[in-house]
């Protein structure tokens, strides 16, 4: 068992150091030692690697700030304004008014009858 916390710890010593080459620390775990070099590969990444990954990790970015306006306004307009939600599919759909200080309230599913309308009229068009 003491075998297998030394080399849960070394593991563990080795993927800190990989993490911290990776990252550009440039504290004392920079530096290592020869035998872990093969191991851990300290190559550097070119400068359009860099370029590209701040270029990805800003568009991430601003979709976490658009998700988070996006509330901002879904909030202020509920709060405000009827909407009602249209969520479309082949049974029909479903259909919901937000009304401002009310619970929402959702329209009851279509009759079959249409169900069965629409998909005959759907087939009109594979004879055209």
């Amino acid at each position: 068992m003491k075998h297998a916390s030394i080399v849960v710890c070394g593991i563990c010593s080795l993927l800190l150091l990989s993490v911290n080459i990776e990252s550009g620390s440039t504290g004392p775990a920079a530096e290592l030692p020869t035998y872990f070099k093969p191991i851990v590969g300290t190559q550097a990444p070119s400068a359009a690697e860099v370029g590209t990954k701040n270029v990805l990790q800003l568009n991430t970015t601003m979709f976490e700030l658009y998700g988070d306006a996006a509330q901002i306004f879904k909030k202020n307009i509920l709060a405000e304004h009827p909407v009602i939600l249209g969520l479309f599919s082949g049974e029909g759909g479903r259909f919901i008014l937000y009304r401002p200080g009310m619970l929402p309230l959702e329209a009851p599913p279509v009759p079959i009858d249409y169900q069965l309308l629409k998909s005959v009229g759907h087939s009109t068009l594979f004879h055209i």
